[in-house]
C-alpha cells in the first residue's frame, strides 16, 4: 500500500471509476486532496457502491467515514479508525486511498457476478472497468505486481461474497 507504483494503480482506478460515474471533479493527488474533495470524493463513490444517498452530515468528517465503512464492513477498520484525518498529510493517504479502491473494487466484483459475461456492452460501466483491469494487469512490468493485484482481486471477492452473506 505504501509503494508509490501500488498507489498510482489504485488511483487510476478510482480516477477512471469517477470519470465513468460522470464526476465533474477528481481528486486532487499531489501532494494529497483537501479534507473537503476526499469527503465528497469518498461520498460520492459510497453512494454509488452501496446504492445509498448518504450526505455529509453534522459529524466530524472522520468519524462519518469510519461509521459508513463499519456499516460497509471494510475489512481494515481498525487500523483506520485510529487515524485522524481531518487534516490529510502524506502518511495517511496511502490508508484512505486504499479505502476508495476498496469500495471501487467492490463494485467492479458485485458487477461482475451480477450480469451476464455475454451481456457487458463497450457502453457498459461494468464492461469499462473490466476492461481497464484487464489493461491494466497485462501493462505491469514487473511479475510481483500482477500477482499483488491478482491477489487483491481474489481478497476483495471473498470479502465481497463474506458481505454478501452476513450484510
Amino acid at each position: 500500500m505504501k509503494e508509490r507504483a501500488y498507489q498510482s494503480v489504485m488511483l487510476r482506478a478510482i480516477i477512471d471509476f469517477l470519470r465513468e460515474a460522470g464526476k465533474e471533479t477528481v481528486l486532487r493527488v499531489h501532494p494529497t486532496p483537501s479534507a473537503k474533495e476526499f469527503h465528497d470524493t469518498f461520498l460520492f463513490i459510497y453512494n454509488i457502491v452501496f446504492e445509498d444517498d448518504h450526505a455529509a452530515g453534522a459529524k466530524k468528517m472522520d468519524e462519518e467515514v469510519i461509521e459508513l465503512l463499519r456499516v460497509a464492513r471494510y475489512p481494515w477498520i481498525d487500523s483506520l479508525a485510529k487515524l485522524s484525518f481531518t487534516i490529510i498529510t502524506p502518511h495517511i493517504w496511502p490508508h484512505l486511498l486504499s479505502t476508495l479502491h476498496w469500495m471501487v473494487q467492490l463494485y467492479d466484483v458485485r458487477n461482475f457476478w451480477s450480469w451476464p459475461r455475454e451481456s457487458l456492452t463497450s457502453s457498459s460501466m461494468i464492461g469499462a472497468s473490466l476492461r481497464r483491469a484487464e489493461i491494466r494487469i497485462s501493462s505491469m512490468k514487473t511479475t510481483w505486481m500482477k500477482v499483488n493485484l491478482s491477489i487483491s482481486l481474489s481478497y476483495f471477492v471473498y470479502s465481497y461474497a463474506t458481505w454478501e452473506m452476513f450484510g
